[in-house]
């Protein structure tokens, strides 16, 4: 008999557990900004090129689901294009 969790229960879990496993600190960093992690500076290159009209950065409440789907992404290749 397998012991099985709920989808929410098992997203909740994936979300815990990433979040435990990685800090900024953590982070790999570009070799032209060496104490902003790599992350934070494709997400502000993002942003600023590309997101701020978008809904859910700035304007409303964004879709929990795409956040999941950018961070596993993330989490398997760094260098995912955003």
């Amino acid at each position: 008999e397998h012991d099985t969790q709920s989808p929410s229960k098992t997203k909740d879990t994936m979300f815990e557990t990433f979040h435990k496993q990685m800090s900024l600190e953590s982070l790999p960093a570009f070799p032209d900004t060496p104490m902003i992690p790599h992350f934070m500076v494709k997400c502000v290159r993002y942003i600023e090129s590309q997101g701020l009209k978008t809904e859910g950065l700035y304007r409303i409440s964004g879709n929990r689901s795409l956040g999941e789907q950018f961070l596993n992404k993330y989490s398997a290749d760094p260098e995912v294009d955003m």
